[in-house]
């Protein structure tokens, strides 16, 4: 089943809890991941994926989501956009306005390209490929999105301005884990009359299973996705591999933050690495949890940013951690005087 052109008017920023009961003989031997569709129609579609093999920024024009830079430079054609602008909103609250400047009247994709990045406030990527100019958010992942909202230069790009023309990011498919039945999934832009469809992936052999049956979510009564930032990490082992099925754990110490309406609290958080050594979740900004790696006696403490602008983090990094290398576990071993001559 392929995508199609979104066309609902509008969407919701209702997050949705999806969760599964997936008994081992359902998938064992022969798949090794689940990913979910929605449709924002009807229980008929058309569906969009909501995940994939990595996670992916939302792009402009749709189709062009698994489009990369050429190695050699593509121009485009040539529009006369010189003076004119466009406008884009990202995840719905962030807008940017790009106006495009020149010596003449016209401009070539590249250059139009560029601008964008220049203009579009580190928020924005933007090149040509096979003729056609691309933008994409910075960050990736379901919770973004991105909609060309209008100007005058937006058409004379190929970029779609109608309101119901949003892109969503997608994350990675879900792992499935020897043992484990029961998964869960939350979409950050869901409503009560969209219904979703599942089916099992296969990494290796690129196989797919049919389409489970239409359903419908759960709402989950929580924070505004605004106020959640993405925190990943990237492991690989000794010998430079991606390290897979890696315990990373987050745990909350209780402070009683408050966000909106809602007091932070909550324990621990254990994820698991996929099979490209990659790992995230969404974490309230503003709280400060200690992230550690299972099995190793190493930890970090992380303030997660307040700035809307930021969307995402390295859990390990040390622009937001309040130590600058991990805590070290180090031993306190008694020792004793040398007595001899």
């Amino acid at each position: 089943m392929s995508a199609t052109v979104p066309t609902t008017p509008e969407f919701t920023r209702e997050r949705f809890q999806l969760d599964f009961f997936i008994p081992g003989k359902a998938w064992e031997g022969l798949f090794d991941s689940l990913e979910v569709w929605r449709s924002r129609s009807s229980d008929l579609g058309p569906y969009e994926p909501l995940h994939d093999d990595t996670w992916l920024p939302a792009t402009l024009p749709f189709g062009q989501e698994h489009t990369q830079a050429p190695l050699e430079p593509d121009t485009g054609k040539s529009v006369p956009i010189v003076g004119l602008t466009s406008e884009f909103l990202l995840g719905e609250h962030q807008r940017v306005t790009v106006t495009f400047a020149g010596s003449g009247e016209y401009l070539t994709f590249a250059q139009a390209a560029t601008q964008i990045v220049a203009q579009g406030a580190g928020l924005l990527v933007s090149f040509v490929a096979d003729g056609i100019l691309i933008v994409r958010t910075v960050e990736a992942g379901i919770k973004a999105t991105l909609r060309c909202s209008g100007g005058d230069a937006s058409p004379l790009l190929g970029l779609p301005t109608s309101f119901g023309a949003v892109a969503f990011g997608r994350d990675a498919r879900i792992v499935l884990v020897h043992g484990q039945q029961d998964y869960g999934f939350v979409d950050p832009h869901g409503s009560p009359d969209y219904f979703y469809k599942t089916r099992f992936f296969n990494s290796d052999a690129r196989t797919v299973s049919q389409f489970s049956q239409p359903f419908q979510g759960e709402a989950v009564a929580g924070l505004d996705t605004s106020e959640l930032c993405r925190g990943y990490v990237d492991l690989v082992d000794l010998q430079g591999n991606p390290y897979e099925n890696q315990e990373v754990l987050i745990y909350n110490a209780f402070s009683a933050m408050k966000r909106e309406r809602f007091t932070v609290a909550g324990g621990a958080l254990k994820l698991l690495t996929d099979r490209r050594g990659h790992a995230e979740a969404l974490l309230v900004r503003g709280s400060k949890v200690v992230v550690g790696i299972g099995g190793a006696p190493v930890a970090r403490d992380v303030h997660i940013p307040e700035d809307r602008k930021i969307e995402s983090i390295n859990l390990l990094s040390s622009l937001f951690g309040t130590n600058d290398v991990f805590n070290v576990s180090i031993p306190n071993i008694p020792c004793y005087a040398r007595r001899s001559l």
